[in-house]
């Protein structure tokens, strides 16, 4: 049998970083269970995903397919409020 296949990791080194904000996020890994460099990742793949996010977002709210006005939504919103009072 032959070994599993791991990912390839990489190294990352951050350059000027704070002193005071290198001891916070220490803190806040051991906090949490964490290395510092697990605690890095799991901050950046969050960041990665939160931008993705925000522009699949954005990219939805340019696309008017499936949208309606709000006249149409108030006139839609009469329209079940009459047929729940009816059904009552």
């Amino acid at each position: 049998m032959g070994k599993k296949a791991t990912p390839k990791r990489h190294r990352m080194m951050l350059s000027n970083v704070p002193a005071g904000l290198r001891q916070r996020c220490k803190a806040l890994a051991a906090l949490s269970g964490k290395t510092l460099n697990d605690w890095v990742v799991k901050a950046m793949v969050e960041k990665a995903e939160d931008e993705i996010d925000i522009r699949e977002g954005l990219a939805a709210l340019a696309n008017p397919e499936g949208t309606v006005t709000l006249e149409q939504l108030k006139t839609e919103l009469e329209a079940r409020d009459r047929a729940c009072a009816v059904a009552e």
